[in-house]
């Protein structure tokens, strides 16, 4: 009488099986992780296009506001100094300012950079401020002190849960990886019943963006160019 015998798995089988189950986590586990890293960036993507727009909508905001002053005689109103404070910051048409391809984001900030901050004269617009106060200044942040780089995506920060005494929530704490650019036209003219005035007929303004996206070595960068034309031209109705 021969008595049954129960075989099991083979080490080489069981090394087998433990070979594919461990590649089958780590392909799972590294596309979770890209799943994870595509969905941040998307996120970043996004917040740091709705900086731009936030921008790009406040200044065409502050140079209709003008206009609008202008149309009623007020040519010496909160929207008037607000935009001539920002066209005063405004360069002169040539490639290094148009031109923007920083190999990191801290370029951005140095001040020996001559595709940085300091140089060309960059600025960010507060939203939270314009026309809340009598100072028309004071929704135009220029303060080189105030800007830096990213900590997370592009934005303005607010001082919404009160951390700096003596400042409101409207006020802005840091600007991190936007700045905003303006150049000048190449040298427009307008002409008027009295002859020809040469001017700046418009501004063209670049709004620029700067950080690290999760995963990512290199910066990633969102520009964008919107073009304002000055209301004190005649193309607005000046004789």
């Amino acid at each position: 009488m021969k008595v049954g015998m129960k075989t099991g798995d083979t080490l080489v089988e069981v090394m087998f099986a433990v070979a594919i189950f461990s590649m089958v986590t780590i392909s799972a586990v590294a596309v979770m992780n890209s799943g994870v890293s595509n969905t941040q960036s998307s996120l970043e993507t996004t917040m740091a296009r709705n900086e731009i727009d936030a921008q790009a909508d406040s200044l065409r905001f502050i140079q209709s506001s003008y206009v609008a002053e202008r149309s009623d005689g007020n040519t010496d109103g909160y929207f008037a100094k607000l935009w001539k404070a920002i066209v005063a910051r405004a360069n002169a048409p040539t490639a290094s300012v148009t031109q923007y391809g920083p190999m990191s984001c801290s370029e951005v900030y140095d001040d020996e950079s001559a595709s940085g901050l300091y140089h060309q004269k960059g600025f960010a617009i507060n939203p939270r401020k314009l026309a809340l106060t009598d100072n028309a200044t004071e929704s135009l942040i220029t303060d080189r002190a105030k800007f830096f780089s990213p900590s997370t995506y592009p934005r303005v920060i607010y001082n919404d849960d009160a951390l700096v005494a003596n400042l409101a929530e409207s006020d802005a704490q840091r600007v991190e990886g936007i700045y905003v650019v303006a150049v000048k036209d190449p040298g427009s003219t307008t002409v008027s019943s009295s002859g020809v005035d040469s001017g700046v007929v418009y501004y063209d303004f670049y709004i620029r963006t700067c950080w690290y996206a999760v995963g990512k070595d290199l910066p990633t960068t969102i520009s964008t160019v919107i073009r304002l034309y000055d209301p004190d031209m005649q193309v607005f109705g000046q004789e």
